[in-house]
């Protein structure tokens, strides 16, 4: 294989590999966001607020991290956080709360399932989850 056809298969994977971490960042802005609903509810101060921003930002965060192990927290943090108008707060602090609702009233499901079910008893058939959040 001659020297210019691996620089060029270099730079082709190098482009392609830089436009999928720009397009999984862009996927993971909601949840960035979410976190920054958490942390601002952190600076209340109304301890319940505190209290409920501490849920919210480690829920995300669990989320995030799930998502993208790897991705450079700091530089998303700063951009986003420059990037968020302080009336969109209010937006997505709606939509965390629906997605945060959602997920919990899972965990809910399971457990009261879990405690119907005699123990080392086995479904024979899961109950079905409700749909994770887009």
């Amino acid at each position: 294989m001659s020297k210019s056809l691996l620089v060029c298969a270099a730079l082709i994977c190098a482009s392609v590999h830089a436009s999928a971490a720009r397009a999984d960042e862009a996927d993971l802005k909601p949840t960035i966001h979410c976190m920054i609903v958490g942390f601002s509810m952190l600076q209340m101060q109304d301890a319940d607020q505190k209290r409920n921003g501490l849920v919210v930002a480690m829920y995300f965060f669990g989320k995030l991290d799930g998502l993208a192990p790897n991705a450079d927290l700091q530089n998303l943090f700063a951009t986003e956080s420059a990037a968020l108008a302080p009336e969109s707060l209010k937006t997505e602090a709606a939509r965390c709360g629906r997605e945060l609702m959602q997920r919990g009233a899972v965990m809910q499901q399971v457990g009261k399932n879990l405690e119907a079910k005699p123990a080392g008893e086995a479904d024979a058939a899961p109950t079905p989850a409700v749909d994770p959040p887009k």
